[in-house]
């Protein structure tokens, strides 16, 4: 009787690796050429594991991607075999951090120290480099927060200007992007009411119309002032039986508005929702002749937060004088009060209504 005996296979270890490209940001395809390469069973980046399908793979060449679990920098690709780690090989790779994008800066028009959130992509993340510079025209913002889709900096001072953002450095890429977003330094032309005593701010000056939940007052404790006192107003709750609510100041503009442009001016604000996150703030203004014009915005965000809004966004809403624009030389008053408001509950807290320009 004879003894069958079973020829094992022989696993070589994979030798004379070439890797093409040297260095690739995550998600990038990379080849790997050589030999003994259609028996790999596990390849690591560092200690992240890369997915791959060895149906494309041949014992010359191997087809991957860079996993996007992968710290970046240089690092070894670990090739492991059906042999284990006895037939295991590497070979030098860098993964490269990507550049930042800035998609969004708000507000436009800020004054120095005051914060800005720039939102966009890949700002931090595994593995960055610590490297992190946020500019606002040539000046240096100091960053008072941060994570792979917003940062939040401290206006610095200065004239203001597009916003760069720079990360990484030279060794594992990230970069510079200069964005086509421009903040300029809030320059105030004009001071409508500040509620302690700057502009017109004895409430004499204002009036109430339509849905108001009782008097408006100002108040310097409820919720936490931005600056001393505000405006405080609630609509009535569940019903729009005047279809508008609000307060008016027909006199709030008394500066020498004729050297203004619409297209270099604003309305700048502090807002507080005081909770109410339903809350749609609208701001009208009416010129010499009658006509009016809007601005809606979404107040969702906790807190006092200052809402900038360029007179050239200003819609034709209605009146006597028919337009696109607004002509920022006649605006005769200004309105502030609630849009959408039935069965949402609302709340403003106004502070610091002035006219800026960049």
């Amino acid at each position: 009787m004879m003894n069958a005996c079973e020829k094992k296979e022989l696993v070589v270890m994979p030798a004379g690796l070439q890797i093409s490209p040297q260095a690739a940001g995550l998600g990038a395809l990379i080849t790997i050429r050589g030999n003994g390469l259609n028996k790999i069973q596990k390849v690591l980046f560092g200690s992240s594991v890369a997915i791959f399908n060895p149906v494309y793979n041949t014992d010359s060449v191997f087809l991957l991607r860079v996993p996007n679990e992968a710290n970046f920098g240089s690092q070894k690709i670990t090739l492991i075999n059906a042999g284990g780690d006895a037939t295991m090989a590497t070979i030098d790779f860098k993964v490269l951090q990507p550049k930042p994008v800035v998609i969004d800066v708000q507000p436009r028009a800020s004054s120095a120290g005051e914060l800005v959130t720039i939102t966009g992509t890949n700002f931090t993340g595994k593995g960055f480099s610590p490297e992190l510079e946020v500019k606002i025209g040539s000046n240096v913002a100091e960053i008072v927060s941060k994570d792979k889709e917003k940062l939040v900096v401290k206006m610095p001072a200065g004239p203001g200007g597009l916003v760069t953002v720079t990360t990484g450095n030279i060794n594992i890429g990230g970069g510079t992007y200069e964005s086509t977003i421009e903040v300029a330094s809030e320059k105030v032309f004009h001071m409508i009411a500040d509620f302690d005593g700057g502009g017109s701010s004895d409430k004499s000056y204002w009036y109430t119309y339509g849905d108001v939940d009782g008097p408006w007052t100002t108040s310097n404790t409820e919720p936490a002032q931005k600056l001393g006192k505000f405006m405080k107003m609630t609509n009535l709750k569940g019903t729009t039986k005047n279809g508008y609510v609000g307060a008016s100041h027909d006199d709030a503009i008394v500066y020498d508005l004729s050297q203004v442009t619409t297209e270099g001016a604003a309305v700048r604000m502090d807002v507080n929702n005081n909770g109410k996150k339903g809350t749609t703030l609208l701001i009208a203004f009416t010129d010499k002749d009658g006509g009016n014009w809007n601005k809606t915005i979404k107040c969702d965000w906790d807190g006092w937060q200052p809402v900038t809004v360029r007179l050239s966004e200003f819609n034709f809403w209605y009146g006597t004088k028919k337009g696109d624009k607004i002509d920022a030389k006649r605006i005769s008053k200004i309105s502030i009060g609630f849009d959408a408001y039935k069965d949402i509950p609302s709340e403003l807290n106004i502070d610091n209504i002035r006219l800026i320009k960049y």
